[in-house]
């Protein structure tokens, strides 16, 4: 049998997603079903696609794959970083810097490193500023959690009310942290998955698109920062970063919130935690 991309990247769609059963996914199944796994229909339904389109591609047809169906086709079939890279590398496109789920092994010693920062919110974003990590501080000041809305910090900042609200001007601060951003968004310009995002974010805020085009960039440099908690009202941290390897050689960023030394917001954050 003759191989080429698109037959190769059709035949490894099939495959997956008839690995996957209906009720891993919470879809109720009645009787027997023909089909091992998830029906096209199902997949093309999760996937938001059409159901002919879906079909050709499974099929291996000389279609045009779009980079943002192709990762909500992955999404809807819960691809592994791995099986991600190769369906990307198939469809032509660039896989470099696709965000992946961390190995257990990294997710420890991650875990660990912030947890050892009893008093001091700390977050780890990946290469695309999305929010992997956290520890319990981070969650009791910034509401960090796994049921947000929004897990990249750009969109938390640009789209999230409930995020703005701890800061005294959310806008300076967007435009500040949207410059940092725009500093990594240059080592990975040709990237599909972070031209798709800022297109993404052109479109549903305003202001973002209005801050972009500024184009100024900035460096993560040590800073003092004010936060306006609704239960500890105004908080005060020195925050820097760091940045961390893991494993599988993705470059991470931890943002660190150490409490200024006047020891009131350490105070006030003991309280909250129980360490008092």
């Amino acid at each position: 049998m003759k191989l080429n991309r698109k037959k190769e990247l059709g035949n490894f769609l099939k495959n997956k997603r008839e690995s996957i059963s209906p009720e891993s996914l919470g879809i109720a199944t009645k009787g027997k079903r023909r089909t091992s796994g998830l029906r096209r229909e199902e997949v093309a339904e999760l996937a938001g696609v059409g159901i002919s389109w879906y079909t050709w591609l499974e099929q291996g047809r000389d279609i045009q794959v779009s980079y943002p169906l192709l990762s909500s086709i992955l999404t809807a079939l819960k691809c592994t970083y791995v099986e991600a890279k190769y369906v990307l590398e198939l469809a032509g496109y660039s896989s470099t810097g696709i965000s992946h789920l961390m190995t257990e092994k990294s997710m420890y010693s991650l875990q660990y490193i912030l947890d050892s920062f009893e008093i001091a919110p700390t977050i780890v974003l990946d290469s695309h500023w999305n929010i992997v990590v956290w520890n319990k501080m981070a969650s009791y000041v910034y509401d960090v959690n796994s049921d947000l809305q929004y897990n990249n910090l750009i969109e938390l900042i640009f789209l999230d009310e409930n995020y703005q609200i701890l800061f005294p001007s959310w806008k300076d601060k967007a435009r500040e942290l949207l410059a940092q951003f725009r500093l990594s968004f240059s080592k990975e310009i040709e990237n599909e998955a972070l031209i798709h995002f800022v297109e993404s974010m052109q479109e549903r805020s305003p202001f973002f698109t209005e801050c972009w085009e500024e184009h100024r960039v900035i460096d993560e440099n040590p800073f003092n920062k004010i936060i306006l908690h609704p239960v500890l009202n105004e908080l005060s941290f020195d925050f820097s970063s760091l940045h961390y390897i893991d494993e599988s050689k993705e470059h991470l960023k931890i943002f660190i919130n150490v409490p200024s030394n006047d020891g009131i917001t350490e105070e006030k954050l003991k309280q909250i935690s129980g360490q008092s």
